[in-house]
C-alpha cells in the first residue's frame, strides 16, 4: 500500500477539524491582532484627527501678531503702546482684545515679545502686511527696534 501523505500531513480533514480559527478571528488566525482594514482606518482617523487639530491652532492664531523690541513700561499700559503704533505708523485703527508679554521678565533692559490679540483675522493681516514700514518710520527707535510678525507660538 502506498502512501499519498507528505512530510507533516496527518491524513485529517482540516475543514472538520475542531481547531478552525476562521469564525471570530481575521485573516491571519492570530487572536486578538488586528487586521490590516482596522489599522488602517484607525490610523487614518488618528491622520485626520491631527490635520484637524492643526488646523483648529492655526485658525486661533489668525487673529494675533508678535511684536518685538517695545520697551516695557509700568507708566504706559501695552494694549495703548500697540494702538497708538499702529495707528501713526500704519493708519490703522485697531480693535485690540488683549495683550500679553511672552516669557519670564529675566533679564533688565531687555524687553519680552509682546502677543497682540485683535476682534478680527483681517485687522491682524493688515497689520502684519503693512509691517515692513516700519523700517521706513520717522522715529528711530521705532525704526531700528520694533518689528511685528505673525503668531507661530
Amino acid at each position: 500500500m502506498q502512501s499519498h501523505l507528505l512530510a507533516g500531513d496527518t491524513g485529517t480533514d482540516k475543514s472538520t477539524d475542531q481547531g478552525s480559527t476562521n469564525d471570530n478571528n481575521n485573516a491571519s488566525g492570530a487572536i486578538g491582532v488586528p487586521n490590516s482594514k482596522t489599522v488602517q482606518n484607525k490610523f487614518r482617523d488618528a491622520v485626520a484627527a491631527a490635520v484637524y487639530v492643526d488646523k483648529r491652532r492655526s485658525e486661533d492664531r489668525a487673529n494675533t501678531f508678535v511684536v518685538r523690541g517695545i520697551a516695557e513700561s509700568a507708566n504706559h499700559n501695552d494694549r495703548d503702546t500697540v494702538y497708538e503704533l499702529c495707528a501713526n505708523e500704519f493708519n490703522i485703527d485697531l480693535d485690540i482684545v488683549a495683550s500679553k508679554r511672552l516669557g519670564r521678565d529675566t533679564q533688565p533692559g531687555r524687553s519680552r515679545p509682546l502677543l497682540v490679540v485683535c476682534r478680527s483675522v483681517n485687522a491682524a493681516a493688515d497689520v502684519i502686511a503693512s509691517a515692513k514700514r516700519l523700517r521706513r518710520s520717522a522715529d528711530p527707535v521705532t525704526k531700528k527696534n520694533v518689528f511685528i510678525n505673525p503668531n507661530l507660538i
